[in-house]
């Protein structure tokens, strides 16, 4: 449950299952990491008669507050340059048809049905396989060709472009007399960093647009 996320909310010793004179704890109760402090009065309600040998479960699920609403952040997508693992894959699909409606792939279900099933499905798949792009902080989502090697490739361009940004201005106020060199050396360096940057931008966008 660790490697899925899952944290097991099962609670004291009463019997979950009953049956031909045995009992046992085999119904499990669980619920991802960002939930599990809202879930409380966790019990077994063995006082109503289930007609199955399985006791009903019962909790409360509270709600979130505004603000927790409002500083939720959900992420982008997935790091899919990563290695894939087919364990964590074939657990999220079988996840997902263990806690979806059995009825959503049935003959009576109609086209938009199953294909939602089917999305459901491949997104908690994803989340278990793949590592999930940072959030955006900005408000702004970033580009679906976006990844690690160009946020590095764009860090390195503007310390090269504030270096010469430097290097202009103390020449200007004189504070850096006889230094045209450096500034020649720290605009190069822009430069260079500058069309890496683009470059490799180019060559992204190429790929995703094929």
């Amino acid at each position: 449950m660790y490697m899925l996320g899952l944290q097991i909310l099962n609670e004291g010793a009463k019997l979950t299952f009953i049956g031909r004179g045995r009992g046992s704890i085999v119904d499990l109760t669980t619920a991802s990491e960002s939930i599990v402090s809202r879930i409380h009065g966790w019990r077994v309600c063995d006082e109503a008669e289930s007609s199955s040998d399985h006791q009903y479960i019962t909790f409360r699920l509270q709600q979130r507050t505004v603000r927790e609403q409002t500083n939720q952040i959900t992420h982008k997508g997935w790091k899919v340059e990563c290695d894939l693992s087919t364990q964590h894959m074939e657990a999220g699909l079988f996840l997902a048809q263990w806690t979806g409606d059995p009825n959503m792939f049935s003959t009576s279900a109609n086209a938009n049905q199953r294909v939602s099933a089917v999305e459901a499905a491949i997104t908690m798949a994803c989340d278990l396989a793949f590592k999930h792009i940072a959030p955006s902080h900005s408000g702004k989502p970033p580009a679906h060709w976006w990844n690690a090697d160009i946020a590095s490739k764009r860090k390195t361009c503007i310390a090269a472009k504030r270096a010469k940004t430097r290097c202009v201005t103390k020449l200007h106020l004189g504070l850096n007399r006889g230094q045209e060199e450096a500034v020649a050396v720290a605009n190069s360096r822009y430069k260079e960093a500058k069309k890496c940057l683009k470059s490799i931008i180019a060559a992204r966008k190429e790929r995703f647009w094929k």
